[in-house]
């Protein structure tokens, strides 16, 4: 059996992200979720801030180990919000 590991998922409150949340805590992995809410850090994934921050917590949580992560953050179609949309989906890549 494989031992259980420690993995990040941006996006992890919602979609595609919290399938995978999911699934890695059903095989004993522990699970560090990253989103705007409902996840153990919350950080908004638009603004460079945001982004160091959330890293510096992931990397805190994980004691500056990770064995994986699922980078599923992102936003749908949103009329007004276009730029918003860009800096999640394109700049919201944490650098851990």
């Amino acid at each position: 059996m494989t031992p259980a590991g420690t993995y990040v998922v941006t996006g992890s409150a919602s979609g595609m992200g919290s399938s995978v949340a999911a699934a890695l805590r059903a095989d004993g992995h522990a699970v560090i979720g990253v989103d705007q809410r409902d996840a153990e850090v919350i950080a908004d994934l638009s603004t460079p801030e945001s982004r160091r921050g959330a890293a510096d917590e992931v990397l805190a949580r994980s004691g500056g180990r990770l064995d994986g992560a699922v980078l599923a953050a992102g936003m749908g179609p949103a009329t007004g919000r276009e730029r918003k949309i860009v800096e999640v989906n394109v700049f919201g890549v944490p650098t851990c």
